[in-house]
């Protein structure tokens, strides 16, 4: 039985049903913790229900991907290999660091995105001449990507995000 990695659990004792227990909270949202006992094991832990942070132990990165793609988008039917590697990122803000792969729906499906709201508010269909990088951990995933599908007038063409004017999509040329 895989595990996911989560700092809102804490390892106990055994579980014994004969003792009672005070409630414990997340720390991370407040919710009341359950007890759950791993498969194989005769200690327990409490754990957060509400919150899955975190990837799977032992998941093989390029499955993540699908699986990500798949929660995000709403897309099964997608194709993604070692090779399509587009680098690893830092992203300071969150103190996370991004793995980034190029992932192609398969030319058979039929499926449509359709966005989980709590993960994305939005998206928008961008020509790929178009679009333009940002000086930040997932800007800079796009501008290797952008060089590596030979796009490269706009791929050093960075954009400050901060200011109202300025916009990822290049809107000076028509499409």
């Amino acid at each position: 039985m895989s595990k996911q990695v989560s700092p809102s659990s804490i390892a106990t004792k055994p579980s014994s049903s004969n003792h009672s227990e005070k409630n414990m909270y997340c720390q991370k949202c407040a919710n009341a913790m359950q007890r759950i006992q791993e498969e194989g094991s005769t200690f327990s832990r409490m754990k957060c229900m509400s919150i899955r942070l975190g990837p799977v132990i032992g998941m093989d990165p390029l499955d993540a991907v699908k699986r990500e793609v798949q929660e995000e988008l709403g897309l099964s039917k997608v194709v993604v290999t070692s090779q399509d590697l587009i680098g690893v990122y830092n992203f300071a803000v969150k103190n996370e660091i991004i793995i980034v792969y190029h992932v192609q729906v398969c030319e058979d499906s039929n499926e449509e995105i359709r966005i989980d709201t709590n993960e994305l508010s939005d998206f928008q269909l961008v020509r790929i001449d178009k679009v333009r990088p940002w000086k930040a951990g997932t800007g800079y995933a796009l501008r290797d990507w952008l060089l590596k599908k030979g796009f490269t007038e706009n791929a050093n063409n960075f954009i400050d995000p901060f200011q109202k004017k300025e916009s990822v999509v290049d809107t000076t040329s028509k499409l």
